[in-house]
Formats: C-alpha cells, sequence, structure tokens
C-alpha cells in the first residue's frame, strides 16, 4: 500500500532529493515531466538506485522494467531489467509493487513506500519513492522509481 508523500517521512536523504528533483522539473515545465525532460547526470546521487518501469495500458494494466539500478541488483540477488513487476518470485510482494505503481499511475502523484518480502530467498527492506512520467504531459506513461535498502 502506497503512502502519502510528505517530504519529512522520507528517510533516506538520496530519496528527498529525488522528490526535490522531480518537483522542480514540474514546476519549471509546468506538467508531469517526462523521461526526456529527466537528466541523469542531475541525479548522480541515486543512479545505482533508480528503477524505470513501462506503464502498458490493457486490462489489466502491466509495468515492465526498463531499467534496474547497479545497487539494486546487488541487494536483490537478481536483474529484473526487462521484466513484469508481476514476474517477481515473491506473488505477495509482486503484487504490493503492482498496487504502488497503480496508485502513481491513477493520482499522477509521487508515492511512497517502505516495502520488504523476500525475492530469491532474499529478505528484502527497501524504502522506496515513486515518480510519475508522462510524454504527453497528462497521461503516466513511465515511473521513476528510486529504492534504498535499509538495514533490517
Amino acid at each position: 500500500m502506497s503512502l502519502a508523500t510528505p517530504q519529512d517521512a522520507i528517510e533516506r536523504p538520496e530519496l528527498r532529493r529525488l522528490l526535490e528533483y522531480w518537483q522542480a522539473k514540474r514546476q519549471a515545465l509546468g506538467r508531469l515531466p517526462a523521461r526526456a525532460d529527466i537528466d541523469p547526470l542531475e541525479m548522480r546521487f541515486a543512479l545505482g538506485h533508480l528503477i524505470l518501469a513501462d506503464v502498458e495500458p490493457g486490462d489489466p494494466i502491466r509495468f515492465r522494467h526498463r531499467l534496474i539500478g547497479t545497487r539494486i541488483v546487488e541487494h536483490a540477488g537478481y536483474d529484473a531489467t526487462g521484466l513484469y513487476v508481476d514476474d517477481i518470485p515473491d506473488k505477495e510482494l509482486a503484487q504490493r509493487l503492482l498496487q504502488s505503481y497503480r496508485d502513481v499511475v491513477a493520482t499522477r502523484e509521487p508515492a511512497y513506500d517502505r516495502v520488504g518480502g523476500f525475492v530469491g530467498g532474499r529478505a528484502l527492506n527497501l524504502e522506496v519513492l515513486r515518480l510519475p512520467l508522462s510524454s504527453n504531459g497528462t497521461k503516466v506513461d513511465m515511473v521513476l522509481s528510486g529504492a534504498i535498502f535499509m538495514r533490517a
């Protein structure tokens, strides 16, 4: 379940900076930023912790991981690049992630969450910020996430 995104609820400074970066882009553009508006060099502070997911409309809506940051791959123990979120081995975790992505698409607003679960027999405990991106400024067609692993 996604939580509201009050900046003071976010523990990790990288995620706070990512939210500030996205908010500044949104304000400057007067619309939701697109992938093309995001400059990886301006987000060096979070590069290994980023996930890009394409939104594939349909019934049900699906989310395909376009990019998984190296730090996430290291902690998770596998690379989910190219996989759909619903292909994550831990089905309970997959459902929670799907709901978070769906919330971002429906509200067109950031979502913050703490996620725990098991993938490949490994315990995951992470703080996640999801940010909507839109190539036309209104319809969410990509989700940019920052995910930082926390100590158990």
